[in-house]
């Protein structure tokens, strides 16, 4: 294992022994959740980036269909988060139709945490 990826992990056990975590169980979800928010982050910037992105990497909505759902929900998370409402629209029927509610309900999630943070900084 690398040395900063062992440092995270003593990173994340510290800040799970500081929130109170009682189990692995809930420092379990905590890491899925900040990988969740790591992926929706990236997808802002692709979103952002898609002006001046090679054509072979940018993000187009035409591509919402041949992502797997959890990055369809990053980006769904990232479009709500920049105001591409209409975007965002196509990002959330198109996970409604693979019936991907738990993910549909962690984008919201995501997106409202960010839009608050936003608003704080």
């Amino acid at each position: 294992m690398k040395s900063w990826e062992k440092r995270l992990r003593e990173l994340e056990e510290k800040r799970a022994r500081a929130n109170g975590w009682a189990s692995n169980k809930q420092a379990s979800k905590a890491r899925q959740e900040l990988a969740f928010t790591k992926g929706v982050l990236r997808k802002v910037v692709n979103v952002r980036r898609r002006a001046i992105d090679d054509p072979v990497m940018r993000y187009t909505p035409d591509r919402l269909f041949d992502m797997d759902s959890e990055d369809v929900a990053h980006y769904l998370a990232a479009l709500s988060v920049q105001g591409l409402y209409d975007e965002e629209k196509l990002a959330r029927e198109i996970l409604q139709a693979r019936e991907e509610t738990t993910l549909i309900n962690r984008a919201d999630r995501c997106a409202a945490w960010l839009r608050r943070k936003q608003r704080v900084s």
